[in-house]
């Protein structure tokens, strides 16, 4: 399992634009391996308006697919782009059976014993359960930047944009 604790994107600015596929369950290793390796082969071959674009992705905590793209160095992310991207993620999804990077649905919470998710429209109740209280740590896959995700990504939710949901 790849985290945040190591420097990620080393070769990408600060500025360069995230893109986050969160996973509706925990991945297993051989399919973090095939989706890094899928990853891999797509991301050099990625273009914008048939420009190379500088990006990299990383699977990380054995659920988020994590695109960055530095846009300071290279073209801009076009529409067209983006959809290739997609393309490519619903392509690892459909490879993989039973898995879904494209629910937006679902908060993600770092918990001592792991990831746990929790349906956006649960998040009350778990907080009433004790489950979850407005420091436990969510995270935020909204976040737009590589400086983002060390400063922004893990948050506690009260201080996240989900904090509506408690």
């Amino acid at each position: 399992m790849i985290d945040t604790n190591e420097v990620l994107f080393e070769s990408l600015s600060d500025t360069s634009r995230l893109w986050i596929f969160q996973s509706d369950r925990k991945l297993t290793s051989s399919e973090v391996e095939g989706i890094q390796a899928d990853l891999n082969l797509f991301m050099p071959q990625w273009t914008s308006h048939n420009r190379s674009l500088k990006a990299e992705a990383k699977v990380l905590y054995d659920h988020f697919v994590v695109v960055a793209l530095d846009e300071q160095v290279s073209n801009s992310a076009s529409g067209c782009s983006i959809d290739s991207m997609t393309h490519q993620i619903q392509a690892i999804c459909q490879a993989n059976k039973n898995l879904n990077l494209l629910d937006r649905t679902t908060f993600y919470f770092l918990m001592k014993d792991g990831i746990k998710g929790i349906p956006m429209q649960e998040v009350s109740q778990a907080v009433q359960d004790g489950v979850v209280n407005s420091d436990s740590i969510v995270f935020n896959n909204l976040i737009k930047t590589k400086a983002e995700l060390s400063t922004a990504w893990k948050v506690p939710i009260k201080d996240s944009w989900q904090k509506r949901f408690l």
